[in-house]
């Protein structure tokens, strides 16, 4: 697995016509260190997010994410998606590959990220036939079959059930030993005990 990325955000502002989002922001995150990202809704986490990602471009400020290449960035969002499209899991997660791996390599993203997840026994099954929760961990089976070095979470949790969030939480612990630098948002506080080793970067909604 890829070292995890570094990350370096220094006086990031963001608005969206007068709406200011993020306000003079500055971040440090080494490699391999695991943040959540928590606050209220509207107090720029998912921004943030989008701005490392590149979709969103700051106002002012600087970021740097270190060791950027193809797919070295993976994006997993709220799981709440319905359809009747017949889409296979093994089909998803071939959405994360790279085009340009060879056979063996791709194999062994698949069947790596499968065991991180536990999801090997959903691979033929159709996408939007499983639950909530076997639906997050085949979105970031996805995601690992990028090889990333940097993941970003997106309210990972919601839209989930108990047992839902359990698989999820044990997913997130062994990750967590990975080189992956990882980064969750969330605006839930119920679980976020169970991440007592990750770092808390709490922000705060700015006044209008």
């Amino acid at each position: 697995m890829a070292a995890g990325s570094t990350i370096r955000i220094s006086n990031l502002c963001v608005s969206f016509s007068d709406n200011v989002v993020l306000k003079d922001f500055s971040l440090f995150i080494p490699s391999g260190e695991n943040v959540i990202l928590c606050g209220p809704n509207g107090c720029g986490k998912t921004t943030l997010l989008k701005v490392l990602l590149g979709l969103v471009k700051p106002d002012s400020g600087v970021f740097q994410v270190s060791g950027k290449r193809s797919g070295s960035i993976a994006y997993c969002t709220q799981e709440k998606s319905v359809s009747d499209f017949p889409i296979s899991v093994k089909e998803v997660l071939s959405l994360g590959l790279d085009a340009s791996l060879s056979k063996n390599k791709k194999q062994y993203l698949v069947q790596r990220s499968l065991e991180m997840t536990n999801c090997k026994d959903l691979l033929e099954r159709n996408f939007f036939s499983l639950s909530g929760g076997e639906k997050q961990r085949v979105s970031i089976a996805r995601c690992l079959c990028q090889d990333p070095s940097l993941l970003l979470l997106d309210e990972p949790s919601s839209f989930l059930d108990l047992d839902g969030q359990k698989e999820l939480f044990s997913i997130l612990d062994d990750l967590s030993s990975t080189p992956l630098t990882i980064i969750m948002v969330t605006h839930e506080s119920a679980f976020l005990e169970h991440f007592a080793s990750w770092r808390f970067v709490r922000m705060k909604k700015e006044a209008l």
